[in-house]
């Protein structure tokens, strides 16, 4: 990199312009028109994976502070993942197609305030406060510009500020801020190739001297020299479920419901209405479908907490609006396509697709068992067999038709918690 665009960056951070977390945030909100019941499914993801973590520990600084759903967990008539799956006529088939909308809503910018000072989170920071959470939070403004992402994303969150920075002993010598090699770099007087941070011809020492950083270095250095060594936290249960990344997501989905790449997209088009899940880094296999069809795929990569390069989008496993109501219309439109795909032997061993419970109740009940052992990982109980066929199946085999009832029932075990989590 050039002196020119070294120059370039350093105006850029102390340039009046959307916050990093907001430019996620715009990246990320893309979502499809929901049916009934996401605020349950919603509510689930946020019991099993709760929000993006903080922590102040020495280690990678991020808990889901979930709990493993329990094992006997039934799925019944009158639970809501039940009823949620009978919102499948309100949701998907009067869906719009999956047309991309902005979420709206408030967003904390952590960027630079337009009158050039430091606009720093109204989170209860208070300025001089030595806590992890401060510092990193009156650092960030300055620094997660180039290293909220890329090979050293200290802070792209609290944790990660916390493992390559605060607690490694290469940067910071809790108690001997003049052994500390981060306040060197910061002065530019760092020794090796990179003497400064920023780069640039304004050093963070010249920021501070224009007023433009949340933190001097003189508190810098009065921190340092209060920290303590680094202690571990004490034994807690382990953390044994979290949300399903947006990969994990999408190759589950390929592998049980028995669907390939080609089942979506063909040489000449990709359905918006299929509810495709795009990575933005992949090489497209096949030739190039229309341009809307493709940035609402990718779209919904975002919405899953994805990772991007290209996109610049960073992995998250946060319970968010966006990410409900996405698996929720994912999960309508795949097991869709999976029932309408012919011998489909992934999803139909013991009955077949237009079984009816009059001619073969007792296939179907033993296909549910079937489907919640390859989707769950657990052996079905009479009960769990008996509220998905009573509950999901007959009613919509009676309201719409068996394909319609085979769907749900499909659509429901992957809004299980036991299928979002793992």
């Amino acid at each position: 990199m050039g002196i020119r665009e070294r120059e370039q960056i350093s105006r850029r951070i102390g340039a009046p312009e959307m916050g990093a977390a907001e430019r996620l945030l715009r990246q990320t909100s893309t979502t499809a028109r929901a049916g009934g019941g996401s605020t349950v499914l919603l509510a689930l993801m946020v019991f099993v994976g709760g929000c993006e973590p903080t922590a102040q520990s020495m280690g990678d600084g991020t808990t889901d502070g979930a709990t493993r759903p329990s094992a006997d967990m039934t799925v019944d008539a009158a639970d809501p993942l039940v009823g949620d799956a009978r919102a499948m006529g309100d949701g998907l088939i009067a869906g719009d197609g999956g047309t991309p909308r902005d979420a709206g809503g408030p967003v904390t910018d952590m960027g630079v305030a337009h009158d050039g000072g430091p606009r720093l989170p109204d989170r209860g920071i208070v300025e001089g406060e030595c806590s992890n959470a401060s510092v990193y939070a009156r650092l960030r403004p300055t620094c997660e510009g180039c290293h909220a992402f890329g090979t050293f994303p200290a802070f792209a969150s609290l944790g990660s500020y916390e493992r390559l920075i605060a607690y490694d002993p290469s940067w910071v010598i809790p108690g001997e801020p003049e052994q500390s090699a981060l306040l060197d770099l910061l002065r530019g007087e760092a020794s090796g190739s990179i003497r400064a941070m920023p780069p640039g011809q304004n050093t963070f020492a010249d920021l501070e001297a224009q007023g433009r950083t949340g933190i001097t270095i003189d508190e810098l250095s009065e921190c340092i020299l209060q920290m303590g060594a680094p202690t571990m936290p004490q034994a807690t249960d382990a953390v044994v479920a979290r949300l399903k990344s947006a990969e994990q997501v999408r190759q589950a989905l390929y592998d049980q419901l028995g669907l390939v790449y080609g089942d979506f997209v063909n040489i000449n088009y990709m359905h918006n209405d299929q509810f495709f899940i795009s990575d933005p880094d992949e090489v497209p296999k096949l030739i190039a479908y229309p341009s809307s069809a493709a940035a609402v795929a990718r779209g919904r990569w975002a919405a899953m907490g994805g990772f991007s390069f290209t996109a610049k989008q960073k992995r998250t496993r946060a319970a968010s609006p966006v990410r409900g109501h996405t698996l929720m219309q994912v999960s309508q439109a795949w097991c869709i396509r999976a029932v309408a795909k012919a011998n489909n032997a992934a999803l139909f061993r013991h009955a077949a697709v237009n079984d009816t419970s009059q001619s073969n109740a007792d296939g179907i009940r033993r296909n549910i068992g079937y489907l919640f052992l390859r989707m769950l990982g657990l052996e079905a109980t009479e009960d769990d067999v008996e509220a998905l066929y009573q509950g999901v199946f007959r009613y919509y085999e009676d309201q719409e038709d068996v394909r319609t009832a085979w769907a749900s029932v499909c659509s429901a075990l992957i809004r299980h918690p036991l299928w979002i989590t793992y």
